[in-house]
């Protein structure tokens, strides 16, 4: 049997960087397609009958490290972590129905 590539050879460029071969390509204009058509819907009921799943591809979305450019006018990381901690408490108490207990 002939050797196909020869030690030290890698045998020459490949696909191209980013380039996606025929089926990905298929596929992907196929669930194009199927989203131009029922995407919202699907959307919807994604929401309703999977709502954890659906949270998930929201987070999936998300970059994973936040870069944040600018001035923070020169509040320390400590004073910028307590001002976000006391958003987050702000916007819990605000979940909380008159009774007490949290709004779903």
């Amino acid at each position: 049997m002939p050797v196909l590539f020869k030690p030290g050879n890698p045998g020459g460029p490949g696909r191209p960087k980013g380039s996606r071969n025929k089926l990905a390509e298929s596929f992907l204009d196929a669930l194009h397609a199927d989203f131009l058509q029922h995407g919202v819907e699907a959307i919807a009921a994604a929401r309703t009958e999977s709502p954890l799943g659906y949270v998930k591809v929201i987070a999936s979305l998300l970059p994973q490290k936040l870069q944040v450019e600018g001035s923070t006018g020169g509040v320390s990381d400590d004073e910028l972590l307590a001002i976000i901690r006391q958003a987050g408490d702000e916007t819990a108490s605000n979940d909380q129905d008159e009774a007490g207990g949290f709004v779903h």
